[in-house]
């Protein structure tokens, strides 16, 4: 036990700084659809949520839009929650990287917006502030190294955690569960560290983890679409008459599968010639995240290929759900909010233990009791709701997600001394 006790001091120890980060910045985060919503309500709004097939329908309107624009259309993506179909335009002679640039095609007035001035902000310098904090969450406002960086951290985090969990039986031995004993500075950190534990490491490795397979889904991804395009190029060799429009190519790959939803097109061009087509397979629930899947169509419309997705993409889109896409009712985001601000306290509250080590300074020899007693099942309860709470949300169960988080909270609750305010 002595060495998983030094596993998870050091473990928990390097993780410290990126859990400030990562909650600090999730908190805002959070609630960043309510800030662009209010930074944004001064303008009327250009789009409204439609179906699939609608967009598609439109697609031939909007390639005609931006056929106008006198560039070479790279690509179309179909944003049905946001009633647009964007399309990326480039100079063709030019590599992409340095002179592509958006547009969207909104259904509410049939035209074409340059990507920049498409909204307005009521306070731009919000605006930079919600794009900062989002780059600081995923990478350190820096390249891929902040994103490994932040990956190690999320496995650190999972350890110390873990490791907690196996250590917290030994170390709570004869105690009751939030026993909070002041006879020194370390103990009263201790004990407390122990109970946030409880009551939010279940949580945060959730979190954790799927933060950490949100990268390795993404180094993933990136490798399945180099794989994919590399046998289609082996499959396809250029035609020699002229290739189908975009709106025959939609028409023709969606009598090949039907049962698949096209998330965006991308047309030949001079190193790829056929049509790439990014696909998910159709679910019940629209709002969630489904794995991406490549699909190949020929230039002339000939011959198909569909290039299947390796099985741990599941994980990937199980991560990205749970992750961004299992808080959607304003009570989820709050008790998030709450949470978030428990992994805070239970990362300070383990870096002042570490502090207090060192120091001598004794406390009063009264031992502080919760209002309520767990028995070891209502403790383990305790750690393992916040877990069934991140899931069930996806499975349409927001109201049992809700009330798995609102008990832990009266767990919380439950922390508060029944003396704390009678003056000793």
């Amino acid at each position: 036990m002595r060495g998983i006790y030094q596993l998870h001091r050091i473990t928990s120890f390097l993780a410290a700084p990126f859990l400030v980060i990562f909650c600090l910045t999730g908190l805002f985060l959070l609630f960043g659809g309510e800030v662009y919503d209010w930074n944004t309500s001064g303008e009327a709004p250009k789009y409204a949520a439609v179906e699939e097939e609608t967009l598609y329908a439109y697609l031939g309107e909007a390639v005609s839009r931006a056929a106008e624009q006198g560039e070479t259309i790279r690509s179309v993506r179909f944003v049905p929650s946001m009633g647009r179909i964007r399309v990326l335009l480039a100079d063709s002679a030019a590599p992409l990287a340095k002179t592509a640039r958006a547009a969207d095609f909104y259904l509410r007035d049939g035209a074409l917006h340059d990507v920049p001035s498409a909204v307005s902000y009521r306070q731009e310098w919000l605006n930079g502030a919600m794009h900062f904090l989002s780059r600081l969450h995923v990478r350190l406002n820096d390249g891929e190294a902040g994103r490994i960086l932040m990956a190690a951290a999320c496995a650190l985090s999972m350890v110390s955690i873990g490791t907690g969990f196996i250590l917290y039986p030994r170390f709570m031995k004869g105690l009751s569960f939030g026993v909070r004993r002041p006879f020194s500075q370390r103990l009263w950190w201790s004990d407390w560290h122990k109970a946030l534990g409880i009551l939010a490491g279940g949580w945060l490795f959730v979190l954790s983890f799927s933060g950490l397979a949100l990268y390795l889904y993404r180094q993933g991804a990136d490798a399945y679409q180099a794989s994919a395009y590399q046998e289609a190029a082996q499959e396809f060799r250029p035609s020699p008459g002229a290739p189908l429009d975009l709106s025959a190519a939609l028409v023709q790959f969606r009598h090949e599968w039907p049962e698949k939803r096209v998330l965006a097109i991308f047309p030949p061009d001079e190193a790829h010639p056929f049509f790439a087509f990014e696909v998910a397979d159709a679910a019940a629930n629209r709002a969630l995240y489904a794995a991406r899947q490549w699909a190949f169509l020929s230039a002339d419309g000939e011959k198909t290929l569909f290039a299947p997705p390796p099985a741990w993409s599941a994980i990937g889109a199980l991560a990205s759900n749970l992750h961004f896409r299992n808080h959607s009712t304003l009570a989820l985001k709050s008790l998030w909010a709450f949470f978030l601000l428990l992994s805070l306290l239970l990362t300070v509250s383990g870096l002042a233990v570490h502090i207090t080590r060192f120091s001598k300074s004794a406390g009063t020899k009264l031992t502080v009791t919760p209002l309520f007693s767990f028995g070891s099942g209502g403790v383990w309860a305790l750690a393992l709701l916040p877990a069934a709470g991140l899931f069930l949300p996806l499975y349409g169960a927001e109201g049992l997600g809700t009330a798995a988080f609102l008990v832990v909270v009266v767990g919380a609750a439950c922390l508060t001394d029944k003396t704390w305010f009678i003056k000793k």
